[in-house]
């Protein structure tokens, strides 16, 4: 099967993120020099304003659906009361 050549528009956008199973396990960031500057640049602008003011960027996964990635500023006790990330096992509706 040959390589999926994405059209120019996409690369900026060509960004896959795998989240820990378990704990203790790595997550993976995967993409394009484009995609992996706009989340960097995206994450910067999110440190800057106001707690739980949301940051998003539109990514694009290699299957060609888009996403949104959402970075929220939290100080630590807002940490604190998110839930376990951990997808393993996990229903979604």
């Amino acid at each position: 099967m040959p390589e999926k050549i994405w059209p120019a528009a996409v690369l900026p956008k060509l960004l896959l993120i795998y989240g820990q199973k378990w704990e203790h396990e790595d997550a993976q960031v995967y993409g394009t020099p484009e995609a992996l500057r706009r989340l960097g640049e995206a994450c910067i602008a999110a440190s800057e304003k106001p707690e739980g003011q949301t940051v998003s960027v539109e990514m694009m996964a290699t299957d060609g659906e888009g996403y949104t990635v959402s970075i929220t500023p939290r100080q630590e006790h807002g940490m604190n009361r998110l839930p376990d990330h951990y997808c393993q096992d996990r229903e979604f509706d």
